[in-house]
């Protein structure tokens, strides 16, 4: 599939993410011919830098007689995701029978529904962690069950108070490293309150659907809901998340088919605020990986004119490497926006929060340092030139970053 202005690494990821996805045993094999003719270690490493290195492995490999060695990578990333998601699944089997005994009804969000209930095979969905729903007045208890379960959570009683006022969620991290060693974010709402997405969640809660996932019964979002919360969920991470953010939607769009009625979609874009936000991310879809959008919603969602420059930032933001260099760009250019001192104290909270061994806190907080930012360091020391390029890059979205916020909605304006 050719796509005007994407490389021919990036042309080979879109095309076995898109003939992974498909449930179509008629899908032929990706040709002898084109797999001579690429470069599978450095599609393999862009592969994962989006997330879909095992989609793609399904989509070109997975019938394949035989294995090109350049691509053995792609092979390890699907048999590595294949292994850590049955963890993961065994772990959350377990949350959900301790919380459904509790008498506590369970929402199951984001990557594990999907890779459940969505793709094609459990394996072929990264998840970092395991996003649960619940009613607010029903958080203590389920808090409660998690720590009954070994788990812990990442902020002490005031910094929850705090979060339970200004967040939408809070993390729980297996004592001791425990399970699957997966952590829980146990959510009260889709977003933070300063987003203004007018999520009305009793009728969130009403429209939710019967799943059995891990093999436990619990609910799910409705087909626009899920489709909505993907669009909204991409956008509010200002389209940071690559490709397999477009991979959810292409997903849900295909399971669930007719099932979506698209003038129910457009009405509750426009309730919950979100047209242009939905608008960006389906277009992108319909795009790049031909997912099939009715061009009437395209056209009733699409606000303001400037939707469609708003698009081709996004686009390219989507597309482009997700490596240290590219993240290290983005964390100097936060700096330079926010100030250092500003910034200091952003990771200080980030690692902090992620520090919850208290008999080990200051180890746990310099091993995230060490694997988290001395990467992020390292580039800006050895790549000065790449992190300056990028970084011009980066400066043309600043519209793009000040839509992907909450400043633009609370202003009542697209920019």
């Amino acid at each position: 599939m050719k796509i005007a202005g994407v490389s021919p690494e990036l042309e080979a990821i879109i095309d076995g993410a898109v003939r992974g996805l498909s449930r179509d045993d008629r899908v032929p094999p990706y040709p002898d011919s084109l797999q001579a003719n690429r470069d599978w270690r450095r599609i393999a490493e862009i592969a994962r830098q989006h997330r879909v290195a095992p989609l793609v492995y399904r989509g070109c490999f997975a019938r394949a007689v035989a294995l090109p060695a350049d691509a053995e990578p792609l092979r390890d990333a699907y048999v590595a995701n294949s292994a850590r998601n049955a963890l993961l699944f065994r772990s959350l089997a377990d949350v959900l029978k301790d919380l459904a005994a509790a008498g506590i009804p369970v929402l199951v969000l984001k990557g594990a529904f999907v890779a459940d209930l969505i793709y094609p095979e459990r394996a072929l969905r990264p998840m970092n962690d395991i996003d649960l729903m619940v009613r607010e007045e029903d958080l203590e208890g389920a808090r409660g069950t998690l720590q009954s379960l070994g788990y812990d959570a990442a902020n002490g009683e005031e910094g929850q108070k705090k979060l339970r006022k200004n967040h939408h969620h809070w993390v729980f991290y297996p004592r001791n490293g425990g399970g699957s060693g997966i952590p829980v974010e146990l959510h009260w709402n889709l977003h933070p309150p300063n987003w203004p997405f007018h999520v009305e969640l009793n009728g969130l809660w009403r429209r939710a659907s019967a799943i059995r996932v891990a093999g436990v019964d619990a609910l799910g979002l409705g087909p626009e809901d899920l489709l909505l919360y993907a669009c909204t969920h991409a956008s509010r991470h200002r389209f940071n998340g690559g490709l397999i953010s477009l991979c959810d939607v292409a997903a849900a769009v295909a399971h669930h088919g007719d099932r979506i009625d698209w003038r129910q979609f457009e009405a509750r874009a426009a309730e919950w605020n979100a047209d242009s936000d939905a608008f960006v991310t389906l277009a992108l879809a319909a795009e790049l990986l031909a997912v099939p959008v009715p061009p009437s919603t395209l056209a009733a969602i699409r606000r303001y004119e400037e939707d469609d420059s708003l698009l081709e930032l996004a686009r390219e933001r989507i597309l482009e490497e997700k490596g240290p260099v590219r993240a290290a760009a983005d964390l100097r250019l936060r700096c330079i926006r926010r100030g250092s001192r500003a910034t200091f104290e952003a990771l200080r909270k980030k690692v902090s929060s992620k520090a919850v061994d208290k008999g080990s806190a200051s180890r746990s907080r310099l091993r995230i340092l060490l694997s988290g930012y001395l990467p992020l360091a390292w580039s800006l020391l050895r790549h000065p030139r790449a992190v300056a390029a990028v970084m011009k890059r980066e400066a043309r979205k600043t519209p793009l970053d000040l839509w992907c916020s909450p400043a633009r909605r609370a202003a009542g304006s697209n920019l």
